[in-house]
């Protein structure tokens, strides 16, 4: 491959290890700023399982599926601030499941970069 071809295929790479966290930020400002609520009351109904489909019918996600990449996102907005230079050095984590025990684990913020990486 040629050098171009593989300075693309890292920005590409990069973008799909992304992907989860704008999902993520998405589903938060969603919540926060209430934008489902022309079709919804409450963000968890936005989000619940409808039992005919077994998916909300927009994302396809459950409500714990929501509030999960939520949470990691929080997380990895954390690892980025306390790992040494903005976390460039150290690989970040590239899904969502990779910071489920963080995020469960509701430590304090600057402990998740320490256990983490």
């Amino acid at each position: 491959m040629t050098e171009e071809e593989q300075s693309l295929r890292l920005q590409f790479e990069r973008q799909v290890e992304r992907a989860f966290l704008s999902a993520g930020q998405a589903l938060m400002e969603l919540r926060d700023r209430r934008l489902y609520r022309s079709t919804h009351r409450t963000f968890e109904e936005y989000c619940r399982v409808r039992p005919w489909r077994w998916r909300s019918h927009r994302f396809n996600y459950s409500r714990d599926a929501a509030y999960l990449k939520i949470s990691a996102t929080v997380v990895y907005e954390n690892l980025q601030k306390f790992l040494p230079t903005n976390g460039r050095q150290i690989p970040m984590p590239t899904n969502e499941r990779q910071l489920r025990f963080l995020a469960k684990a509701e430590l304090e913020t600057a402990v998740q970069a320490d256990v983490c990486c």
